[in-house]
């Protein structure tokens, strides 16, 4: 099993090697700086959910999504947002949004999410303290320490220079390190579940597959994990959708074995968990002790 495929990264710069471009060659020779940004064209594509952003192979950095589980998905503007920034903040607003609503127990709020909803949900329980008593992580960004070098110029230019990074890795290390979910691993307190994909060509197992391992090794009794063998493909990011199989006219789903596997894993782990069928404002019936009298 080959897993150590490089990316298809859509935004690096490319052309034919048999072509010469003078001006291409003098950008490509100046530091990496933010560059004024050429309109962009927004197309809208649909998740199980609704319009809530494309199945892209490129990287967002903004989450959108609903509480209840707490649920984020990939949103729609790659260059919005910082990782482990105000995103973070937005999902905690939405708890004390949930606090008061007095049809939410919040000793037992869930939190999931897909992508770099992931890299939300399993940085939020990678800390000290936290409101949540379980999280999914599906496909998740992991290391951003790793991911810069292994998606290559034009991905290090679009997040580096975001004003809140300000650098490369080897410039910022202990940014980059604190933004990454993989250095906290060993703050989890609460049961996870991760589910990673071998062909995912947005976050590559390469990456993922060191959560995975530091999970098992360290928190086996907290976390829950598996690894998908070339699940059935969707869209350009390949395995990256893997479990978010989804015809983007009629909105149903498109089932596949491993899309089922991992939903049904998933509803399994936090109905476990969190429990949704007890009733916790009424008492706690007492089992009885023997059979009843006649």
């Amino acid at each position: 099993m080959d897993v150590h495929r490089h990316p298809l990264d859509a935004r690096a710069h490319r052309r034919r090697d048999d072509e010469h471009h003078p001006e291409q060659d003098e950008r490509d020779s100046q530091p990496l700086q933010r560059r004024r940004r050429r309109p962009v064209r927004r197309v809208d594509r649909e998740w199980h959910d609704g319009p809530r952003g494309g199945d892209r192979g490129d990287d967002p950095h903004r989450a959108d999504g609903e509480p209840a589980v707490e649920r984020r998905d990939a949103g729609e503007d790659r260059h919005a947002g910082t990782r482990c920034g105000k995103e973070l903040d937005d999902v905690l607003s939405a708890v004390e949004f949930l606090k008061t609503l007095p049809h939410v127990d919040q000793d037992r709020l869930g939190i999931m999410g897909w992508s770099h909803g992931g890299f939300i949900a399993s940085h939020l329980v990678f800390r000290d303290t936290h409101p949540f008593k379980a999280a999914a992580a599906i496909v998740p960004v992991t290391n951003l320490v790793f991911r810069l070098s292994y998606k290559g110029p034009g991905y290090q230019r679009s997040y580096s220079t975001q004003t809140a990074i300000g650098g490369l890795p080897f410039e910022k290390r202990d940014l980059y390190v604190e933004r990454s979910p993989l250095y906290h691993v060993e703050k989890l307190n609460v049961p996870i579940l991760v589910h990673v994909a071998t062909n995912d060509r947005d976050v590559d197992y390469v990456e993922d597959q060191q959560m995975v391992w530091k999970l098992r090794a360290l928190k086996p009794d907290l976390a829950e994990t598996k690894v998908y063998v070339d699940p059935a493909p969707w869209g350009s990011s390949v395995g990256h959708a893997f479990s978010r199989r989804v015809d983007p006219v009629t909105l149903e789903r498109v089932d596949s074995p491993a899309q089922i596997d991992s939903w049904n894993r998933t509803w399994a782990f936090f109905e476990w968990i969190l429990r949704p069928y007890e009733d916790h404002s009424k008492p706690i019936p007492v089992p009885a002790t023997g059979p009843r009298n006649p």
